[in-house]
């Protein structure tokens, strides 16, 4: 400190004399100072509770996009078998009873696949008539949604637009809650007429909104979904220890709707809140703090305070500033974290539901669900199933990376055939291999042990890297898969196997990476060249992935690479072992050409 620096300091204590105006003026400093330091650290501690409640909604509503989604989506299912018998006269008893077989068969295999499915159901002409369960939803059997509908703006809307409507939670008149996701069912050659429900005493002439009812109705496909199923999917249980949770919008009303999960008071004073997107409204979802912040500043830093006046009035100058900074940035991180969500939420619903829609009629007209098709068809709707499913697989990649980021993914361990997940993800680049004639080489000793892995995951990063080696390798080219381990303990044995490093490495004779752009080769939404981009389709999510995989397993993944001449990719795994008490089927080295 230079003396000019020194006299700014000590100019107030020389201009009050005295000893006892300066011990004061010392004591009056150090209780301000300390005072604006206790709050000014309440208040971080209260931005720092307000950052971690944003992360763990926005977890939540990923989660609850993904539990939603692979629920309400099953009305397309519905829909796609009734439409598949559109011929039949569901009045006829024969066709009745044979509609009837079909649905059940067709349902069961539904509802074995999702939990928290508490019924599935059709309504001809918006009466339940057929429905899953039916020894526990026999009072439902007959049910007129539209007589009994509690907001038939809403309802009539979802028929026009041939949207997923949700409704509830509401209670059930067989007993019991339910969140319900229900679809229109349309098709032109209906016979569909609205004097019928006023002949019927269904509903009376004064109702304005019957005319209002599409000509081309016929019916409703109907879920009915587990809340509290719904919930413990979501993941809300995980942090019931921390916070207290509310969540509004009974019918997707968002804001102005009632609050059917949580406490009401929690929207009084939320810490946080965030917006869940539903195909005909949202839901809003609070949290608060399950105890109360207290005062983070103890006596002893205060009393510090008043005896060092001058280090602690330096000390919160300095971390005012440093403070500010970090305010900053943690609002561009909060701010580009809630613009992430909400790009995956819409990726969600904009993408995936009518990408589910296109899969699930192609894959009903292949099976000639509709009537026969010719050979040029077959061959034409073949492309759109494995574009649409690309299309899903490059979404899926998105959404995983998301989830590794945000911590939620786990490793599903157990001792693992590693020769099986060889072949296995041999299989899925195959196809592309074959087109452009290239060989595929693999190197499996016959002597593998069982390993200690996540096998889905693992997968992964093999198909992600073997579809990148054919990708970026020319025509006639090979790609070569080699397995291999560390005979030597990698550290001491324990009860459920022994320690070693399993290598995997996937080498091909393609373009080459040179070495500035290996610096960027494992960042998302990148590729080393944007020339490639041009050339080479892809999110550039591929590697990003396989690095976030292997750093779950405790691994690392090592490159080798020159330009024009081909890259290796070298994935070490510290693993547990168990050895296989009956030797692989293989040759003691396969040298497959494929």
């Amino acid at each position: 400190m230079n003396e000019m620096a020194k006299n700014w300091l000590l100019r107030p204590f020389r201009s009050l004399g005295s000893p006892g105006a300066v011990g004061l003026y010392i004591l009056a400093v150090g209780a301000f100072a300390t005072g604006a330091c206790v709050l000014h650290d309440q208040h971080m501690h209260h931005a720092h509770e307000e950052k971690l409640a944003i992360e763990t909604l926005s977890n939540l509503r990923a989660s609850l996009d993904d539990a939603l989604y692979r629920r309400f989506t099953q009305v397309i299912s519905l829909e796609a078998l009734v439409k598949s018998h559109r011929r039949l006269n569901l009045k006829d008893p024969k066709d009745h009873q044979f509609f009837q077989e079909h649905f059940e068969q067709f349902t069961s295999a539904l509802g074995e696949e999702i939990p928290g499915l508490m019924s599935l159901q059709i309504a001809p002409d918006g009466v339940v008539t057929y429905m899953t369960d039916l020894e526990s939803n026999q009072k439902a059997i007959g049910y007129d949604i539209f007589k009994n509908s509690q907001n038939p703006d809403q309802l009539i809307q979802s028929i026009r637009d041939n949207g997923v409507n949700i409704v509830g939670p509401m209670e059930l008149v067989q007993g019991g809650e339910a969140l319900i996701a229900r679809k229109a069912i349309l098709w032109e050659e209906n016979d569909y007429k609205q004097e019928r429900y006023i002949t019927k005493n269904r509903l009376s002439p004064e109702t304005t909104w019957l005319e209002d009812i599409p000509t081309n109705f016929w019916g409703f496909a109907t879920v009915l979904i587990d809340p509290q199923v719904l919930y413990q999917d979501m993941g809300i249980n995980h942090y019931q220890d921390r916070y207290h949770f509310a969540i509004r919008g009974k019918h997707g009303q968002g804001e102005r709707g009632a609050v059917f999960y949580g406490d009401p008071s929690i929207f009084e004073k939320p810490l946080s809140t965030v917006t869940v997107s539903l195909p005909n409204g949202e839901w809003v979802i609070a949290v608060q703090l399950k105890h109360a912040m207290g005062w983070s500043m103890s006596w002893l830093p205060a009393l510090v305070g008043m005896v060092i006046t001058g280090v602690l009035a330096y000390s919160v100058y300095y971390r005012l500033v440093i403070e500010i900074r970090l305010q900053q940035t943690n609002q561009a991180l909060m701010r580009a974290t809630r613009l992430k969500d909400e790009f995956l939420a819409n990726m969600s619903h904009e993408l995936r539901t009518p990408l589910n829609a296109i899969l699930g009629m192609t894959e009903a007209t292949l099976e000639e669900v509709f009537g026969d098709i010719s050979a040029e068809q077959l061959v034409a709707l073949q492309t759109i199933e494995g574009s649409g499913n690309h299309l899903l697989t490059l979404i899926n990649d998105i959404l995983d990376l998301a989830k590794v980021e945000a911590g939620q993914v786990t490793l599903d361990c157990s001792y693992s055939n590693i020769a099986s997940i060889c072949e296995a993800s041999l299989e899925f680049v195959k196809r592309q291999a074959l087109k452009k004639q290239i060989r595929l080489k693999v190197y499996v000793p016959e002597d593998l042990p069982l390993f200690w892995l996540d096998d889905l995951r693992m997968k992964q990063v093999l198909i992600n890297l073997l579809t990148n080696a054919v990708k970026f390798t020319p025509e006639k080219g090979t790609v070569s898969l080699e397995v291999k381990y560390s005979r030597e303990l990698t550290n001491q044995s324990d009860s459920t196997g022994l320690n070693r490093q399993l290598h995997i490495l996937v080498s091909d004779t393609g373009i080459g990476i040179s070495k500035d752009d290996r610096k960027k080769l494992f960042k998302p939404f990148s590729q080393v060249e944007s020339s490639l981009n041009r050339t080479y389709e892809g999110t550039g999510l591929g590697l990003a992935l396989v690095k976030s995989v292997v750093d779950l397993h405790g691994g690392i993944i090592v490159l080798t690479s020159e330009v024009d001449q081909g890259s290796c990719f070298e994935v070490q795994l510290p693993c547990k072992i168990r050895f296989q008490r009956q030797a692989l089927e293989q040759d003691s080295l396969i040298s497959a050409a494929i």
